[in-house]
């Protein structure tokens, strides 16, 4: 009897740290800024990093995520107004066994995301996840200073949520005072390629077939951290949130195609 608990325990444990059925996400890159121009501040690579991270979700390696349950919004189609209302309409089709993702690649500055036209402060995507009845909660962010959102939180600006059931994590691109780096060697920011990468299975440290968040923040931030410093720069991803470190987030495909995904060395 107690092996059989034992084995319903470990069970049910799994169960929990991967109960989700449907991916919704919301993708945004800005390069072309309305207000900026190639010399003034727009940027080179975050399109990129947005639309292969939409690749990645509908790949094998991503989970086949059907284009229906995405959308993409780059330069002038990622204003405010349309992102908000946009990222509502996604989320609002998650059920609780669901997860949501939002994706942004842009400029940051301290307590926002700049989209095309205007700023999306915390408190914005704050509102945005409240639409989706989903716990399971995910915010990647590649811009400079996005660590700002722990220092928001702890100042309740924002308010995650303290409900056991609910699983939201921010994996941000850069601590507080940081900026985030592009890179002409990888067509990406480097927080984007090493994300993608490390979801796509190189963050499976036990070879388990598994991802948890866990790995993938151990692999992203040791890289990106590497790799600034061959730049002659810091960068320093930050992990915060109300979840599980064990959750996981991402399977290896047995049938996924990693050659697409070019591993540089350190």
């Amino acid at each position: 009897m107690k092996r059989l608990l034992l084995f319903c325990a470990i069970v049910l444990a799994a169960y929990a740290s991967h109960a989700y059925r449907n991916t919704y996400a919301v993708i945004v890159g800005i390069a072309d800024y309305r207000d900026y121009t190639s010399t003034t501040g727009d940027l080179s690579y975050t399109v990129n990093d947005a639309v292969k991270f939409r690749d990645f979700l509908m790949s094998p390696n991503g989970g086949s995520v059907p284009a229906a349950n995405i959308c993409l919004l780059t330069d002038a189609r990622a204003t405010k107004e349309r992102v908000i209302s946009e990222a509502k309409r996604v989320f609002a089709m998650s059920a609780a066994n669901d997860r949501v993702i939002f994706f942004f690649s842009g400029h940051g500055n301290r307590g926002i995301f700049l989209l095309y036209d205007d700023v999306m402060t915390y408190g914005d995507l704050k509102s945005v996840f409240k639409k989706s009845k989903s716990r399971y909660k995910l915010l990647f962010a590649d811009a400079c200073y996005a660590g700002n959102v722990k220092t928001d939180i702890k100042s309740h600006t924002v308010d995650i949520g303290r409900d056991k059931n609910l699983q939201i994590a921010m994996m941000l691109a850069c601590s507080d005072g940081e900026k985030s780096i592009e890179s002409n060697a990888l067509k990406q920011g480097a927080f984007s390629y090493y994300l993608i990468n490390g979801l796509a299975g190189y963050a499976d440290e036990n070879k388990n077939g598994n991802i948890t968040i866990r790995e993938l923040f151990k692999y992203v931030k040791y890289k990106t951290m590497k790799f600034a410093q061959k730049c002659d720069s810091r960068q320093t991803p930050v992990l915060f949130g109300n979840f599980d470190m064990n959750l996981i987030i991402g399977r290896v495909n047995e049938n996924a195609n990693m050659k697409g995904l070019d591993e540089l060395n350190d």
